[in-house]
């Protein structure tokens, strides 16, 4: 399948520091929602789901920042926000409601269940980011087409194929592959 190709080829053009990144992005992520959870009285469950459901159109450099704002109450100006639908969903779950009935979207469930399962094998994040991997071609977050589930279930499922041929779990082929693209695109601070 040429998106596995693709894929692949952007894994191969990893640095050593970029794969031990990828490796760990999810476990890190995790610890974050951790150390939130334990300093604010909410579970692991909440604050996972705040991080994922703030991460639209949000770069990842702001999204812990902007999750504990949410979570302490404070402002969010200069972080980037692009959509506000998150920052209520996020008030939402810190006010009680069951995450499960707020968070929505497939690219935000899976990122959700990465964050919260660092060791999942099954949930795979496919972003902007990762639909561009695997087209083979820089696609910006605005040109990104809306994907209905059965074209993101085909991207999710070409990034598991290329973790089994690596030997990692699908979460880290798709971090992976995440920071190496964004090196490789200028999209890193």
């Amino acid at each position: 399948m040429k998106a596995v190709e693709n894929i692949l080829k952007v894994y191969a053009q990893c640095l050593p520091d970029e794969h031990r990144a990828g490796m760990r992005w999810y476990q890190t992520a995790h610890n974050a929602a951790v150390f939130f959870a334990r300093h604010h009285d909410l579970s692991v469950h909440q604050t996972s789901a705040i991080i994922a459901v703030l991460s639209p159109g949000l770069r990842w450099e702001h999204n812990i920042e902007a999750a504990e704002r949410v979570i302490c109450g404070f402002s969010l100006d200069g972080l980037g926000v692009r959509w506000y639908d998150g920052v209520r969903k996020a008030e939402r779950i810190i006010n009680g409601q069951n995450p499960n009935v707020v968070v929505k979207g497939n690219k935000v469930r899976a990122f959700w269940s990465c964050i919260e399962s660092p060791n999942d094998t099954l949930s795979v994040c496919i972003d902007g980011h990762a639909f561009a991997i695997c087209a083979g071609e820089r696609i910006t977050l605005d040109d990104t087409p809306v994907m209905n589930d059965r074209h993101y279930n085909r991207l999710a499922k070409h990034h598991c194929d290329a973790a089994r041929e690596i030997g990692i779990r699908p979460c880290q082929m798709q971090a992976i592959t995440w920071v190496v693209w964004r090196r490789l695109h200028g999209v890193v601070k």
